[in-house]
């Protein structure tokens, strides 16, 4: 449903015609002359108590607020309430949603802004016999002002709640764009991460690739070296061999010499033997020449 159409509900709801309209223009003059005081006191009264949220300040401050709120009644009192009326109660009601002026005191302020009109009015009615007519005018004028600040009082609330909606669901739509920057940030990170692992993996792949070969130039080299050392071992037995042999040769060749050392010895023993026997022989032999001579 449109603001118009709640607008038009509301109209009717509260019995605000055509003649309601005509009330509130003939009470324009006694109003406008009445509501500066009326709403000074009312907002003078409302700063003895911070907890409304609304915030009253100095003066200055106090004199802009008074204006506002004539200038809305002005338009209340053209007793039309169509467009005009409807952006001004409208910006009223989001004034008090962003100020935090809590619609119960709100309520509070309309019905002492009300109760001073119609204090007001009471003031200007005819006492005289003569002066029905007059008096009449009043009665429908105070019934006028009490019509129009209720429905001022249920608009403003609605667009009281309507502009807390639209800045709840601002803030709903500020905190879904910032969840999904922050997704799209983790996105973008577990995406870059996701490279990186691929990177590493590729690096991992090719540590491994050549681990595996230096594995096998490993397993090569062990093989080549293990038939290195049974070649060294056979060499080594062989070598082994060799030398037993040769130590053996040594000693019999030891052997030998000892053989050949004994058979020198005793064919020097002869050899002594055999000379001393040819000196024996010689002696014979000279002598021998000896006794023949």
């Amino acid at each position: 449903m449109s603001e118009q159409d709640i607008l038009k509900d509301l109209l009717r709801f509260n019995r605000i015609d055509e003649e309601c309209g005509h009330a509130l223009r003939a009470a324009r003059p006694m109003i406008l002359a009445e509501l500066p005081a009326i709403l000074r006191k009312v907002l003078a009264h409302l700063g003895h108590f911070p907890q409304s949220g609304l915030i009253i300040g100095d003066t200055a401050r106090m004199d802009r607020q008074v204006s506002a709120l004539i200038a809305h009644w002005e338009i209340i009192l053209e007793g039309e309430f169509g467009s005009k009326y409807l952006n001004s109660i409208t910006r009223m009601g989001e004034s008090h949603q962003k100020l935090g002026f809590e619609p119960n005191w709100y309520l509070g302020a309309c019905n002492l802004v009300v109760s001073g009109l119609l204090e007001a009015s009471a003031r200007h009615l005819p006492r005289g016999w003569f002066e029905s007519g007059r008096r009449r005018t009043l009665v429908a004028s105070q019934v006028a002002i009490v019509k129009a600040a209720t429905l001022d009082m249920q608009f403003a609330i609605a667009a009281y709640r309507e502009a807390g909606r639209k800045q709840r669901r601002i803030q709903r739509q500020q905190l879904a764009d910032r969840f999904e920057e922050a997704v799209a940030g983790i996105g973008n990170s577990v995406a870059n991460a996701a490279e990186q692992l691929s990177g590493a993996s590729r690096e991992l792949t090719g540590a491994s690739e050549q681990s595996r070969n230096n594995a096998e130039h490993t397993v090569t080299f062990c093989e080549q070296a293990a038939e290195r050392v049974e070649a060294v071992a056979s060499a080594v037995e062989e070598l082994s061999a060799s030398i037993g042999e040769i130590h053996q040769q040594v000693e019999e060749s030891s052997r030998t010499s000892e053989k050949a050392v004994q058979g020198a010895e005793e064919s020097k023993r002869k050899v002594e033997l055999l000379a001393n026997s040819v000196e024996q022989i010689g002696s014979i032999v000279k002598l021998i020449n000896e006794i023949a001579e």
